[in-house]
This record gives structure tokens, sequence and C-alpha cells, in this order.
């Protein structure tokens, strides 16, 4: 037995509670218990009344069933209209495809309505539903058996994500059990490889189900609602809707945060209305503030300040405090977002070691090769002898490799041999010289 499932994505960092989709992931797991509670009533009454002529127990087995979620609310193209469509969605046939439903949900749908709002994304999640059990009917106009479960809606889901987050990383989970060995662990994809690698699977059934009349799984309801999210997704990219979406909710967030953190300090208050006539001082407080109450509220302040305020020797001065809190947090983007920054301004940035060796690490997670290559470049200068060098080279060559530079990726990697022989990175930068030469 093997389970695969995605469980985030590496820009899963929201602004609020994205409680469309908690709500409908909590709602689709009451319908789920109200069917199993259904089942185990059905298997207790046959049980119960094993004296009755078998039609007489299916004809009162099938009083029980009635009330089954699957026959109250599924979809049937020949018999129900509108309305069903929508409560099939939230209807599922057993917990395995309830969570794979779920967690694909759970992974692409904050980013989704975290962007767009919550009323927006609740329509496009209900215009998904039609549109995937639309393809559906369109397939198959005769087709008796109930349609049901989210993986349309999600699909539609999905198809919105890849336009806005195509460099994002997915992180699946894997578990299996055959007899008495067990194992478990993660991995992560690009979600243009892992979305993609989907969608053409998805295609490849669609083809085979248009060959069956027998269909146990509506492929054509997930191609139909993917191909609806990417067009709504492009559509609003393409004519700004979404950037101002996006900038609405950055402009409530910013608001909530400001109101938060005014209440908590007065000197963010106090050093928001120094900014215009003495930034630096205003930078300070605020860099105060986020060293001594490090949380998402004063890093924001300090790091709008330093974007917007800051000219480079402010910028070097209050820098290392917003970058430690990155690097404590994880926070790849911040960190990443924060070195562009000083770069725009001409800033030296002097940043610790392990500052710079974080910054090679987020650089690689989110696949920005040109600074995975700066940081590195920092590193060696300011610290040659940091412990930290040997991975920071295999992962400025894995960078340079995905640039399609490969004459670079095996200097670099002909340096960490030279320089690292002892290191761990040193046989993994073995293995990939080899490769370089062999493709080469």
């Amino acid at each position: 037995m093997f389970f695969l499932y995605p469980v985030g994505n590496s820009d899963q960092r929201v602004r609020r509670w994205p409680w469309i989709t908690l709500g409908i992931i909590a709602l689709c797991v009451v319908v789920q218990v109200w069917g199993m509670f259904v089942d185990l009533r059905v298997v207790q009454f046959t049980a119960q009344n094993r004296s009755l002529m078998p039609w007489e127990l299916q004809a009162e087995v099938a009083k029980i069933q009635a009330w089954h979620p699957i026959s109250m609310w599924g979809y049937v193209v020949t018999e129900h209209g509108p309305l069903r469509m929508i409560s099939a969605a939230f209807v599922h046939d057993g917990w395995g495809h309830l969570l794979g439903n779920m967690f694909f949900l759970y992974t692409v749908g904050c980013n989704v309505e975290d962007r767009w709002g919550r009323p927006v994304f609740a329509g496009v999640y209900l215009a998904g539903i039609f549109a995937s059990a639309g393809a559906y009917a369109w397939m198959h106009p005769e087709a008796t058996v109930s349609l049901i479960g989210a993986s349309g809606a999600v699909s539609a889901v999905m198809g919105a994500f890849i336009v806005f987050f195509f460099f994002s990383r997915i992180l699946f989970v894997w578990f299996f059990w055959f007899w008495t060995r067990m194992g478990s662990g993660d991995f992560s994809w690009p979600a243009w490889a892992a979305i993609g690698l989907w969608f053409g699977l998805q295609v490849l059934l669609v083809w085979l189900e248009s060959q069956s009349s027998c269909v146990s799984v509506a492929y054509s309801a997930h191609v139909g609602g993917f191909v609806f999210g990417l067009l709504v997704g492009a559509g609003l990219r393409i004519t700004g809707i979404d950037h101002r979406l996006d900038g609405a909710q950055q402009a409530r967030f910013d608001a909530q945060v400001a109101e938060e953190v005014y209440s908590v300090d007065p000197r963010i208050a106090e050093g928001s209305g120094m900014l215009r006539t003495d930034p630096s001082a205003a930078l300070a407080l605020f860099a105060a503030v986020a060293r001594e109450q490090p949380d998402e509220g004063s890093i924001r302040v300090l790091v709008d300040g330093l974007d917007v305020h800051a000219d480079a020797a402010d910028f070097d001065r209050q820098l290392g405090v917003a970058m430690h809190w990155a690097r404590s947090r994880r926070n790849a983007k911040l960190a990443v977002s924060l070195v562009r920054m000083g770069v725009d301004k001409g800033a030296s940035m002097p940043l610790d070691e392990l500052d710079w060796a974080y910054l090679v690490t987020a650089a690689a997670e989110l696949e920005d090769a040109e600074l995975v290559v700066f940081a590195t470049g920092k590193l060696l200068s300011a610290y040659p002898q940091s412990r930290y060098l040997p991975k920071a080279l295999f992962e400025t060559a894995q960078a340079q490799r995905r640039a399609h530079r490969p004459e670079l990726a095996r200097t670099t990697l002909e340096r960490l041999l030279a320089e690292h022989p002892a290191s761990p990175f040193a046989q993994r930068g073995q293995e990939l010289l080899r490769e370089l030469e062999t493709r080469a």
C-alpha cells in the first residue's frame, strides 16, 4: 500500500486566514462523516435483520441509503440541475478520495485565496464546479452514475495557481506499508513539473475515458476545471485585475499590521511621523522595536521602511535585524528580496557568515541562480575559511547547471574538489562533475 499527498508549497505564507479554503475542507469532512454513519447504520441493520427475505432487506437498506450524501446530493447528468452540481462537490466516495482532494486544495487554495481575497476566490471556486461538471456532462450526456467530489473545482484552483506560482515548489509526503515493512519520507518538486505531469496524465486518461462507457473517475471534469482555472488566472493577470486584487489584499494586511504594531509599541507611530524629516532616526526606531519584539508585524514595518526610505548607508545599518529574522523563520522569499533591495540601492550589505550561508540556500530553494552565485561570492570574500563554503560551492554549481552554464559549473566543482576534498559535498560534486562530463 502506497500513499502520496501534497502538503504545502514554498510560497505558502498567507496574509490572512484562508477561511474559504478551510471552510470547504471542514464541510467536506462533515459530509464524509455523515456518510460514514449512514454506512455503519446499513451494516448494523443488515446484521440485526438477517431473518428478513432478501427483497425485504434490500428495500429497507435502500431506505437507509437514501439518506447517504451520494444519494441526496450526487449529480446525475440526466436527472439533476445546477444545485446538484454544487452539492456534489462536497461529497466523496471514501476517505482516500476525500484526503487526496483536500490535500491538493490546501496546497494551492490558500495561496489563490490570499491573492484574490475571499469573495473572488469563492466565486472562482463555484464557477470551477460548474465548468468541471459541465465538461463531464458534455462528454457523458447520457450518464446515469452520480458525479461526486471536489476534484473538478480543485483542478480549477490548480489552474489558477500555476499562473502565479509557476516556480513554487510543492512539498509531497509519502508512506508505504507492505506486510511488515513500513516507510515514509518527503520531497519537493517544482510546481510547473508536478502540476504539468498531473495535467498531462489527466489528458491521456480523458482519452481513455472517452473510449469507455463505464467511468469510475471523471477525468474530463479534472481537465475541464483545470483549463477553466488556467484561463481565469491568465485573464486576470493580462487585464491587471489580479494586480489590483492582490494590491487590495496587501493594503488590508498593511493596515491591520500597522494597527496591531502601533498599539503594541508607540515608537512605531513616532517613527512613522519622522520618516519624511529624519528617515535615519525613524529606521533606527523601527529596528530597535524589531530587535526587541521580533514578530511579523514589526519586521514588516522595518522592511517597508528600508525599501521606501533607506539610502545605502541606512540600509546597511539596519539590514541585519531583518535578515536575522528571515533566517530564523526560514523565510527564503524575504531573505532574497532583502538582498535584491540592497543591490538596487548599491548597499555593501555587511552580513554575518550564517546570513550569507542561508542566502545561498534560500536562493537555491527559489531557483534564483544569479543570487546563488552572488551570495556564494560574498561568503567567499568575507569568510574564506567558512565551514559553509563546500555546500555553497555545490549549490552554485547546481545553479549554474540549471542556468545552462556547464563550463562555469565544472569550474566551480573543480574548485570544490581542490579546496574541500574531505567534505561530504565533494563526493556529491564528483558525481555531478561526472554527469556534466558525460553530457558534454
